[in-house]
């Protein structure tokens, strides 16, 4: 869904899940941040009757760059536990530091192994609200890209979707994003600007600016590693009990 002031806003209905079942059109939806939609924008995400948006951003990128207030108006709104801020300001730091792209990859990988940890919180509110029949509903952070795509794909992944689809969704956002508009909000409440931090070399930016497989593919090499698997980290990590999955199924499957 192209939309001129809020990059990377799609939904993932369509999608095959368990059994053969695709997610049902128009109830699961992600995009980067909702700070600057314009009026057509907003017209057509009220069309989409929201039930409930979760911002995965923490407490210092909301209050730079707040979602537009007609869109909190629409639906519940949830947002950051304070155990998510410090992810993405240490992942930059490690970038900072890396000088060739095999350390640049392994920064950035070192983000998503941390990811579905310090959001587990976030991963709950999601499987509640869709078992509690709370959609559509909307999960986005900044650039809807590392922080989304990790809490997007452990929902699909619930759902029974085939890790190689989750992983073609994940890398469509390297079609969907503007960096020369994200690249302030992408990094802000991050302590970038605060601590002098140099992500303009030529690697760390061609790196920053896209979904690699790497990068997914550690997210879910750690989950498996800690917990052995995707149920047993929703169950121990996030308190998702298997009763909810189920919700969750029956309500976003066909």
């Amino acid at each position: 869904m192209p939309l001129s002031g809020v990059m990377n806003f799609r939904q993932m209905g369509g999608l095959k899940g368990q059994n053969g079942r695709r997610i049902r059109p128009g109830l699961f939806w992600r995009s980067a941040g909702l700070d600057q939609p314009h009026l057509q924008d907003i017209d057509q995400i009220k069309s989409l009757n929201l039930k409930t948006i979760v911002d995965l951003r923490g407490d210092r990128e909301r209050a730079a760059f707040p979602t537009h207030p007609s869109l909190t108006q629409l639906c519940d709104v949830i947002w950051s536990p304070p155990e998510a801020e410090n992810s993405q300001a240490e992942a930059l730091m490690l970038l900072s530091k890396s000088s060739d792209d095999v350390t640049l990859i392994g920064a950035i990988a070192s983000l998503y192994t941390r990811i579905a940890d310090q959001h587990a919180a976030h991963v709950r509110m999601v499987f509640d609200a869709i078992a509690s029949d709370r959609v559509p509903i909307l999960v986005h952070c900044a650039a809807g890209k590392d922080r989304t795509g990790v809490v997007v794909a452990i929902v699909l992944e619930a759902l029974g979707v085939d890790r190689r689809d989750i992983m073609s969704s994940y890398l469509e956002t390297n079609d969907h994003l503007d960096w020369d508009r994200l690249s302030i909000a992408a990094t802000a409440g991050t302590g970038v600007k605060e601590s002098g931090l140099d992500l303009t070399t030529p690697p760390a930016l061609a790196l920053l600016k896209r979904a690699h497989p790497q990068f997914l593919e550690a997210a879910f090499s750690n989950i498996e590693t800690s917990y052995g698997s995707i149920d047993i980290y929703l169950e121990q990590k996030a308190g998702v009990s298997s009763a909810t999955i189920k919700r969750v199924r029956e309500n976003l499957l066909e």
